[in-house]
């Protein structure tokens, strides 16, 4: 009877790394600027407008930001009480479709920093610039 060299036995069981989930192609602009997202941003922005038409198109390439879709957004408006028209360009950034991405950031909380960070620091960065301007 030989001996078997360890290296050499087999258990049956195959060494696999598990397959990544494939990537899903992002959204179309079309698909997530809808008329709630549009109706969101313009009475985050000015309640007394109304849109005249906007454009949407992806702000980065695919691949390009690991954390999340980010969609560029050109709204036309016009105000209600005015007349005037203007322009309102935006960056609205959604969740990734990868399902281990969105667990991972919201394991971590990151859009609720994000938030965080656009809502209170923003708004102190801003007085801080105020003050230094009035300084200088």
């Amino acid at each position: 009877m030989g001996q078997t060299d360890a290296n050499e036995a087999t258990t049956g069981e195959e060494n696999t790394v598990p397959e990544a989930p494939k990537e899903v192609p992002p959204p179309t602009p079309e698909e997530v600027v809808t008329p709630e997202i549009q109706n969101a941003i313009i009475a985050g922005y000015n309640p007394d407008c109304e849109m005249i038409d906007f454009k949407s198109k992806l702000g980065t390439a695919v691949g390009d930001n690991y954390m999340s879709i980010m969609y560029s957004i050109s709204l036309n408006l016009r105000n209600k009480k005015t007349g005037l028209e203007e322009t309102v360009d935006i960056m609205l950034k959604t969740m990734p479709r990868n399902v281990i991405r969105q667990q991972m950031i919201n394991e971590c909380g990151a859009f609720i920093k994000d938030a965080k960070m656009y809502t209170e620091v923003r708004i102190y960065l801003k007085f801080v610039i105020i003050k230094l301007w009035i300084v200088f």
